[in-house]
């Protein structure tokens, strides 16, 4: 019987080990997801939000939250809600895992959660890059009569892919118009 580990001692153990193989799973599931289940061929660029990585960052606190919880306190009640609430965050997870922005030779999606924004190339009116002389990232402003899309650069928008966004909107006689950013 003192040889058994106790039930307290197995969830610690599971929470210390969801904790640290979490870590990496937090951080590469989105991009992985969003790399393998909206990859087109007709994407120019393909972005994973960082919403979608905060969440999922966020999803594995939580996760070993609860587990530390029934490892300190293991009831019945406990147990249950535990249960209820590992379920909910990672539906949750799972559910943010399927945001994405999409720059394709045809249309921008941008969706995100519950709302997914298409604007056809043939829509926009003007696409302004705007930089900073400080900073290595500017945005590209996508704008159609009655509304406006903003994406802010990563380190995935590479020479070839701005340049295919310049090319792209030249094709659809759309303007295109570089500038530096406001400062605030």
């Amino acid at each position: 019987m003192l040889n058994e580990k106790s039930i307290r001692a197995k969830i610690g153990i599971f929470a210390i080990a969801v904790g640290l193989i979490g870590i990496i799973i937090a951080f590469f599931a989105p991009t992985i997801m969003t790399e393998t289940l909206h990859f087109s061929q007709d994407n120019i660029i393909l972005l994973t939000l960082k919403s979608s990585l905060i969440i999922a960052i966020v999803s594995l606190v939580l996760i070993v939250a609860i587990l530390i919880l029934l490892a300190l306190k293991a009831t019945k009640v406990t147990f249950s809600l535990a249960s209820l609430a590992i379920v909910v965050v990672l539906a949750f997870c799972t559910w943010s895992l399927t945001n994405y922005t999409a720059i394709q030779k045809e249309q921008i999606v941008m969706k995100s959660f519950n709302n997914e924004q298409i604007l056809k190339w043939a829509e926009i009116e003007q696409v302004v890059y705007e930089y900073h002389d400080e900073l290595p990232y500017g945005q590209y402003i996508f704008q159609t009569a009655n509304e406006e899309m903003v994406i802010t650069e990563t380190a995935k928008f590479g020479v070839e892919e701005k340049q295919k966004i310049y090319s792209t909107s030249r094709s659809f006689d759309v303007t295109f118009t570089e500038r530096k950013m406001a400062k605030e």
